[in-house]
């Protein structure tokens, strides 16, 4: 390969800003033919470290993207700011010999109803073993759905694995209380909350999950990055920030990382910037981002 050109780039990321040096080669070799063949690999059945970044990538994404909009309060009814979700899905009965993939199958039939009746665009889901043996799923969605409605439409896609029916005749009637809604309306930094709450390693002794532990929506998959060239009022922009000392950084001789808080975007970025980020997370919620990853 030969360099044809470089240029400086800066990247806006979730936590802040990336300056790099992109650099295009020019291609003497067919690369789809010279490229090496990924061998596949089964599903482990735990998170690995390349997974949980992934998924912090995900959450991070979808926290980004999510728009705050009102809702009404279960108790009080009344209007409140709504950002996402955060719900955790249980089994009313011991799953015993029902495997794992009959239960996720029942999440996905979760997943077509909730896009169907209520419009769920982005979502994380993360599953893990509980002690008793038994599957469940945490999840996060930029979706209100009302909690009675997530409980009922969750057992209705149960009963086809009969664990309703063994509630019924433990307990008398069949609508297990299966679900929670989380309430995290407290919770300041949701990304490190729900990284810590969704990338539990796996422990010692316990049944490894049969196939997928996680999954996203299509949107929060894409590999592109919100980028544009490191020139004018963005040039000027990251060199103000890097002179601040009170933003903390990673200078390294390939890049350099500007950690820069949620809650100072307005006061530290420049309109440019603000401007591509806010077209970047528009494309993620419309699900119409290039195939292509720009730069990376």
């Amino acid at each position: 390969m030969t360099l044809v050109c470089s240029y400086p780039v800066l990247q806006v990321r979730p936590y802040g800003l990336l300056v790099y040096e992109h650099k295009e080669f020019s291609k003497s070799w067919d690369l789809e033919k010279d490229r090496p063949q990924r061998e596949f690999k089964s599903y482990t059945g735990v998170l690995t470290p390349f997974a949980k970044k992934k998924l912090k990538r995900a959450i991070s994404l979808m926290v980004a993207s999510a728009k705050e909009k009102e809702a009404p309060n279960f108790k009080t009814g009344k209007q409140y700011k709504f950002k996402v979700n955060f719900i955790t899905f249980t089994l009313p009965a011991s799953q015993q010999e029902i495997e794992d993939k009959a239960i996720k199958h029942c999440l996905d039939n979760w997943i077509k109803r909730a896009k169907r009746k209520h419009k769920l665009n982005s979502y994380v889901w993360r599953a893990e073993r509980q002690a008793n043996g038994n599957i469940h799923f945490h999840m996060i969605t930029d979706t209100w759905i009302h909690y009675e409605t997530i409980r009922n439409d969750w057992n209705a896609v149960l009963r086809e694995t009969g664990l309703i029916e063994k509630f019924k005749a433990k307990h008398g009637h069949e609508n297990p209380n299966s679900t929670d809604v989380h309430a995290i309306w407290k919770v300041k930094n949701l990304v490190s909350y729900f990284v810590k709450y969704m990338s539990k390693s796996h422990k010692e002794g316990e049944k490894p999950i049969k196939g997928k532990v996680w999954d996203c929506s299509q949107n929060l998959k894409t590999k592109n990055n919100c980028w544009m060239l490191l020139e004018g009022r963005a040039a000027e922009n990251f060199d103000y920030l890097a002179n601040k000392e009170e933003i903390e950084r990673i200078n390294d001789p390939l890049f350099t990382i500007l950690f820069v808080p949620q809650d100072k975007w307005n006061q530290y970025l420049c309109k440019e910037v603000k401007d591509k980020w806010n077209e970047y997370l528009k494309g993620i919620r419309e699900n119409s981002l290039s195939p292509v990853e720009e730069s990376s």
